[in-house]
């Protein structure tokens, strides 16, 4: 169990004793997995700064969910344990691709027909729900223990940051690791280029385009015309 530093009153402390609890219990529903790896204690203490810290920013539990990476971040009540800042980031990001939009997804016979240099000139559009990360420590082997209901192991440094891939595929939300080919050509997707570049650059060939529309990463293309 982790232990912050101690939190000292200020005047700011607004919030009344029961809406400080609704804090705490939506934001335990919302990361679940943070809150199991801190314990009740713990949590209990960051659910309290952090609603006290937002209490004139606003009341919308949403935004304020959204923003708890951001905070972890900032508070300097856990200096030795930045890993909790990684954990809250990926909790968020399966919560987003949950909730995500509803858009169809490309479908393998829409362009099995087509021939390389035309897949390439594609506008390619990443699904609203995949949101691409990159984690400095084990975050998503501690991650993956406490969704099994294992003891989560000691957090350490990686030697060199960690791409993350987050979406929805059907109606689960998931994520995996990415080797950095991949992952810079999802970037140049997300960033509205075409990923050709960078197979080309890296002298890989288009193998991953068809795990990305059978992992239903990319949006339908709508017209005919753009084909």
């Amino acid at each position: 169990m982790l232990v912050a530093k101690g939190h000292t009153s200020t005047s700011r402390e607004v919030v009344s004793e029961s809406s400080g609890l609704n804090h705490q219990a939506f934001l335990a529903q919302e990361f679940p997995m943070l809150y199991s790896y801190l314990g009740d204690s713990a949590f209990s203490t960051i659910a309290r700064s952090h609603g006290i810290a937002n209490a004139a920013s606003s009341t919308d539990f949403r935004w304020l969910c959204n923003h708890l990476p951001e905070f972890l971040g900032r508070d300097h009540n856990w200096p030795s344990h930045p890993e909790i800042v990684e954990i809250a980031s990926l909790e968020l990001a399966m919560n987003t691709a949950a909730s995500a939009p509803d858009l169809p997804p490309l479908k393998w016979e829409q362009i099995e027909h087509l021939r390389q240099e035309q897949t390439s000139a594609l506008p390619w559009t990443l699904h609203p729900s995949v949101r691409l990360l990159r984690f400095q420590r084990n975050t998503t082997s501690i991650w993956s223990a406490l969704r099994s209901g294992e003891r989560a192991p000691a957090p350490y440094l990686l030697d060199k940051p960690q791409a993350v891939l987050v979406w929805r595929q059907g109606e689960s939300a998931r994520f995996r690791m990415l080797g950095d080919e991949e992952a810079l050509a999802l970037d140049h997707v997300k960033r509205g280029q075409s990923p050709s570049a960078t197979w080309a650059m890296r002298g890989e060939a288009e193998h991953y385009l068809r795990e990305w529309v059978e992992s239903e990463l990319l949006l339908q293309i709508k017209s005919k015309e753009e084909f």
